[in-house]
């Protein structure tokens, strides 16, 4: 099984968290077109490619990574904002209470439905 694919089946089946073990998201894997690229990259591509989703990156060294500059149309590059904005993802206090808040957030963000679907 490719390194994403457990990812990406356990989305497609409906679950909403997964545990992953074994290779890190930073490791590197070959994809199709023959280039060697960080496996993160790869589920990153592909999730905006057959999902129409964009991923969110945190950690507290470099706080939340919405990946801005990937996203070239304006309205979706807005659209997003405004979806981290209202659940207070954006500008968070880097102080003791900083990790609580973003995984408040992203709980909320995670609990928001789309297209008429609830997750």
């Amino acid at each position: 099984m490719k390194p994403i694919e457990q990812i990406l089946q356990a989305y497609d089946a409906g679950y909403a968290a997964l545990l992953v073990t074994g290779r890190g998201l930073r490791d590197l894997t070959v994809v199709g077109d023959g280039k060697v690229r960080p496996i993160l990259e790869v589920l990153r591509r592909t999730v905006h490619e057959h999902h129409g989703m964009w991923m969110l990156n945190y950690s507290l060294a470099g706080g939340l990574d919405w990946d801005e500059a990937r996203i070239n149309n304006d309205h979706d590059r807005r659209t997003v904002e405004g979806a981290l904005r209202a659940h207070r993802l954006l500008d968070v206090a880097q102080d003791q209470n900083e990790l609580v808040r973003v995984i408040r957030g992203v709980s909320s963000l995670a609990r928001t439905t789309t297209k008429g679907e609830s997750r």
